[in-house]
């Protein structure tokens, strides 16, 4: 078992390149396969749209143009009165929004109060309209599917193909390169699927093989550090330095031009191409490539991980079910299911929200890195914090910095938008203290033999039950979330509901977590420890 320096270096290239595979498209995909180009009469229509479940196209005498319905007035009309009383909005910008807001208001009284996408598209088909390059132009409905549910069913599937495979039968390291080299595979010719049900099942095929990578290269993380509690998290911390990487560097060298210093992360900024959405799609064969070097490069330089066999216990994925009946593996993973599901939601809202706040949008990118560099320091010092305040105090702290991060969130809404910048610090409060840790806790308890399901079993909770009710949760939110009926967002309220659920699950932690047992290095077998007694383990 290679636990020297060189091993921990192809440990720390592998979780570089394992989120860096992730990290080039994901952040960019809604875009694609929401927005799309149209053509009438061999003619580039001059619009384009990121929701055509609310901004559908339709004829126009030159091109296409917009067709809106009231709520869409509605939250244009609040932003704009929003940036007229911001403050630093200069004079001659104000002047704009003003000419800008009268426009809307002379408009919104012939707009329907529901545009229906499908009958639009028909029209659009038969009166000879047809779409050409650019984005897939699937609503808002099939985008949360594609991004929701094929993820859901690859961390579903993830403790059969992962755990299973590379707990009894094949080398970890080995069973990791077929999985990436293949999802590799799929994720490129995923580039060429038009269709929403072509799309759909390549995804889902896709999250099958890449699903389980997540688990594994834990596992194979933890079987080669020597003080994993201590070397865990800067090693995972090179993951987080890949998203970053890769997240940036692809919409700076290949989707914007006229590039220009910025003082957000990556302190660089551009002009949008404009084809950037039919660019985007280039992302998924970059990371198709990149997964299929990686994935050879894994099967030959990564350290041997062989399975761990067990005749007392021949199914280690049972075996994994049974230590999840122990109280503090219990408590956290119940508590796991609603972070997770807040989690997903500061995904998919806070880049709206930082719009919204007064920020421009080629912004929002850099405004979240900020959660991302954050989260590259608290994992490197999250060893000293588990020594130091065990593992009840660390997860406890993670849920309550969820809290705060909203309640900045929300506080941020009545017009202080710099609060924005140091909630996103706190992101790495949040990864590093809760998730990280976990999964470092969930290690410490579970023996070898079980070690790759019970992991895969956890992501099953965070990377598949989490987002999937995190949908219909985020619908809910939607619903709640309006000032009047207006239908503008009302976010502190959105914010105040996310933080009490983190707040609530940080009581479920300090009043019912007990740490209770460790896995005893030499022997395999479990040992009682008292509950805050972390600084004892070896």
């Amino acid at each position: 078992m290679e636990r020297g320096r060189s091993g921990t270096t192809a440990l720390s290239v592998m979780m570089f390149l394992q989120y860096a595979v992730w990290g080039v498209w994901l952040p960019y995909l809604a875009n694609y396969l929401g927005s799309g180009w149209i053509v009438a009469n061999e003619q580039l229509a001059p619009a384009q749209t990121f929701d055509l479940g609310h901004d559908p196209f339709v004829p126009g005498e030159s091109g296409l143009i917009f067709i809106k319905d009231k709520s869409s007035f509605e939250k244009a009309i609040a932003a704009t009165t929003k940036k007229i009383d911001d403050a630093e909005t200069s004079e001659q910008d104000r002047a704009t929004a003003r000419a800008d807001r009268d426009q809307l208001h002379s408009q919104i009284e012939n707009a329907p109060e529901k545009v229906d996408l499908a009958v639009v598209k028909e029209q659009l088909t038969s009166a000879g309209y047809k779409r050409v390059g650019g984005g897939l132009w699937f609503s808002g409905a099939a985008i949360g599917w594609i991004l929701g549910l094929a993820g859901s069913i690859g961390a579903i599937f993830a403790p059969f193909l992962a755990g299973q495979i590379a707990d009894r039968f094949i080398n970890a390291e080995k069973w990791l390169g077929i999985l990436l080299i293949t999802g590799g595979a799929l994720k490129y010719l995923t580039f060429y699927a038009h269709s929403y049900e072509s799309f759909l099942a390549m995804s889902i095929l896709y999250s099958i093989a890449y699903m389980p990578t997540l688990a594994i290269t834990n596992s194979i993380a933890f079987a080669h550090l020597k003080d994993p509690q201590k070397q865990f998290g800067p090693v995972r911390t090179w993951g987080t330095i890949g998203w970053i990487i890769a997240s940036n560097a692809f919409p700076l060298i290949w989707l914007q031009t006229n590039l220009h210093p910025t003082s957000l992360p990556p302190f660089l900024a551009g002009d949008p191409k404009p084809d950037q959405a039919g660019l985007i799609a280039d992302a998924l064969r970059v990371s198709g490539v990149m997964a299929i070097g990686y994935g050879i490069w894994a099967m030959l330089f990564l350290p041997k991980t062989p399975p761990t066999r067990s005749s007392e216990h021949p199914f280690a994925f049972l075996k994994a079910l049974e230590y999840f009946k122990h109280r503090g593996l219990l408590i956290m993973t119940i508590a796991a299911l609603p972070i997770s599901m807040i989690h997903q939601v500061y995904f998919i809202r806070t880049g709206p929200f930082i719009e919204a706040a007064g920020y421009k949008s080629v912004y929002i990118g850099p405004i979240m890195s900020i959660g991302q560099i954050a989260e590259i320091i608290m994992l490197a010092i999250l060893g000293l914090f588990l020594k130091r305040l065990g593992f009840k105090l660390v997860l406890a702290l993670g849920c309550v910095a969820y809290f705060v991060r909203f309640a900045l969130f929300a506080l941020a809404d009545g017009g202080t938008k710099e609060l924005i910048l140091l909630s996103c610090v706190l992101h790495g409060l949040c990864y590093g203290f809760f998730f990280a840790g976990a999964y470092i806790y969930l290690e410490r308890i579970v023996p070898k033999d079980a070690r790759h399901s019970a992991q895969t079993l956890f992501g099953v909770v965070i990377l598949g039950a989490g987002p999937v009710l995190a949908g219909f949760y985020n619908a809910w939110l939607g619903s709640i979330g309006k000032e009047n009926t207006t239908g503008v967002q009302d976010w502190a309220l959105i914010w105040w509901v996310q933080g009490f659920i983190g707040l609530a699950c940080a009581v479920l932690v300090l009043a019912a977590f007990k740490q209770g047992v460790f896995r005893d290095e030499s022997t395999e077998e479990i040992a009682s420890v008292p509950a805050d007694a972390a600084e004892e383990i070896p």
